[in-house]
């Protein structure tokens, strides 16, 4: 186990080989904090597996990848790095997926126009950014294997909760 690795206190260990040089590489280039970098690379697997698939711990207990990750720290401290270097190769495969739904979208008007009616496109994604809960709900009807709400602030994760809410919000109930 390297210094950095015993020092931070996070368990670099648990990773294969890649991951942990990811983590190490980044730690002495760019200075992320091991526990920052480690637990963002957990939320990045955790968002690219979503529900396809689960672990049978033992009979009767079976786990899905599900995580709450905030990286807390003083400001300044080189939290929100990390994060955007784990997430973005998440974000770059939805931005792909949006502009190649919004191909297929154009087609799918195109051709209810020309009157026949093909099955209406849907928009894959695992992440989603500043989206209202009844926005996510509609989300997760084209991606059944789950979503990564990501926001770079966890005042923004907090202020979601009621955010364009009409009757309420999710604050209080």
């Amino acid at each position: 186990m390297k210094a950095e690795d015993k020092s931070s206190g996070f368990p670099v260990n648990i990773f294969p080989p890649l991951i942990k040089d990811i983590i190490r590489e980044t730690n002495a280039a760019f200075n992320y904090p091991v526990p920052y970098i480690g637990a963002s690379i957990l939320c990045a697997i955790a968002s690219a597996i979503g529900n396809t698939c689960c672990l049978k711990v033992k009979s009767g207990w079976v786990e899905k990848p599900v995580l709450y990750v905030a990286l807390v720290g003083n400001p300044g401290s080189v939290k929100s790095h990390p994060i955007r270097f784990a997430m973005n190769p998440i974000i770059e495969r939805d931005i792909h997926s949006r502009q190649e739904y919004s191909r297929r979208l154009e087609d799918y008007r195109r051709q209810m126009r020309d009157g026949t009616y093909p099955e209406k496109p849907k928009c894959r994604q695992r992440i989603v950014q500043d989206v209202t809960m009844e926005g996510i709900c509609k989300v997760l009807e084209d991606n059944p294997a789950g979503l990564c709400f990501f926001c770079d602030e966890l005042i923004g994760w907090l202020g979601s909760m009621d955010k364009y809410r009409r009757n309420g919000n999710d604050v209080n109930k």
